[in-house]
């Protein structure tokens, strides 16, 4: 009867330590496994934001018929100079004047604020990862260099992981190789993948 009722006490003392073992193993296997979805999933939403911008941009241009002036770069009529600052987009009131008649937006539900990783007003006090550029030079692929509108993004202003963050949109934007390098439509610069660009198209810009 001693017997029986030590047996059911409860766990022995080797027993509570081989669970734990094996909880530490699982976790030891699982974690790295979760944590590189997490990071996965972070850098989808990241391209989906980057290609919603684009199609926000070419609906721009569509009804304007010129993109709206480099978020960033200054001119007559900007509303904001700030990294990151929506030049009409979403909100009317940031629309260039000369372009206001023929817009018909929003064209973007709404502007990101901040990066998949939290990030946003640091550095260059930026006001979205984005920046609408539109003087870059890095897809010249009508002769004419100084008209390429696309995509940036800056780790530099709104900090992001790299290379992983442009090595894995170059694989879902571009289908590229992962090197976040090359002429495709996803290319990277700055002393190593750093700066992203997404083309958008040709045209000329409202400043």
């Amino acid at each position: 009867m001693r017997n029986q009722l030590r047996n059911q006490g409860g766990f022995t003392l080797i027993e509570i330590i081989v669970v734990i073992v094996i909880i530490a193993i699982l976790s030891a296997i699982l974690t790295p496994t979760v944590a590189k979805t997490i990071e996965q999933s972070r850098i989808s939403r990241f391209a989906v934001e980057f290609k919603s911008v684009k199609d926000a941009m070419l609906k721009y241009f569509v009804d304007v018929g010129e993109f709206m002036p480099c978020s960033g770069c200054g001119g007559a009529g900007i509303q904001s100079t700030a990294w990151g600052a929506d030049h009409g987009l979403e909100k009317a009131n940031l629309v260039l004047n000369k372009h206001k008649p023929a817009w018909k937006g929003p064209y973007l539900d709404i502007w990101p604020k901040k990066s998949p990783w939290g990030y946003s007003a640091v550095g260059c006090g930026a006001l979205s990862p984005f920046y609408q550029h539109t003087q870059a030079s890095y897809f010249d692929k009508d002769g004419e260099a100084g008209n390429d509108a696309s995509v940036h993004t800056n780790p530099d202003c709104v900090p992001y992981p790299f290379p992983t963050v442009p090595n894995g949109l170059d694989k879902i934007l571009d289908g590229g190789d992962g090197t976040g390098v090359g002429n495709g439509n996803f290319v990277s610069t700055g002393g190593g993948p750093r700066h992203g660009y997404y083309f958008v198209g040709e045209g000329p810009d409202g400043s």
